[in-house]
């Protein structure tokens, strides 16, 4: 929903922030979907934390997917503790 306190929203709500580059990869501008999604820096976290949960690596197309992939990942019961976590 766009409530997160991203560059871009923060200059939407008339906050300057300076630049609104993603600081971890700058290259493109830090949105909610950029930050969690897009951003090489984020891609690798993602990756790690799937070998960590020994699930398969995630593609996701919005800042929802991320959110809702527990419910998808193929582990159940006391092994879902660790994706439920991330959420």
């Amino acid at each position: 929903m766009e409530r997160l306190p991203t560059r871009v929203e923060l200059l939407k709500r008339n906050i300057q922030v300076g630049d609104v580059a993603c600081p971890l990869c700058e290259s493109e501008d830090e949105t909610a979907t950029h930050l969690f999604i897009a951003c090489g820096f984020a891609a690798a976290i993602w990756a790690k934390i799937s070998l960590w949960c020994k699930v398969p690596y995630l593609v996701a197309f919005s800042f929802k997917d991320v959110v809702n992939d527990h419910c998808f990942c193929g582990l159940e019961g006391k092994k879902n503790w660790r994706t439920r976590a991330l959420c």
